[in-house]
């Protein structure tokens, strides 16, 4: 990745944020790759995927349509909640919460 001038200042707004939360400079230091890693994987996995969440749950219901039985429990258990109520949630969000409530509990 290139350290040019834009990323150099988000990298500077996000460790300063951390700072400003209260986060001593260890926990700034993980937070910071905790954050940047959750920031980059999500991003690359959307980018690689390319797919709205209409097309998401159509590819699992296709998946789900392939496999019957008790071989993969789990996984068409994971599956089938692509296609419910919780299709439409914001993983992103809920990731950057366990990431953020993680860091203030560690705080103390």
């Amino acid at each position: 990745m290139s350290s040019g001038p834009h990323r150099l200042r988000f990298m500077e707004g996000l460790l300063r944020g951390l700072r400003a939360a209260g986060l001593s400079p260890v926990l700034a230091y993980h937070g910071y790759h905790a954050l940047m890693m959750h920031i980059l994987g999500f991003s690359l996995l959307e980018q690689r995927t390319g797919l709205d969440s209409d097309t998401i749950v159509e590819a699992a219901h296709r998946f789900l349509a392939q496999f019957e039985g008790e071989e993969f429990p789990h996984l068409i258990e994971h599956m089938h909640q692509h296609v419910g109520p919780m299709a439409h949630t914001d993983d992103f969000e809920f990731v950057l919460d366990v990431i953020l409530d993680g860091l203030q509990r560690l705080n103390g």
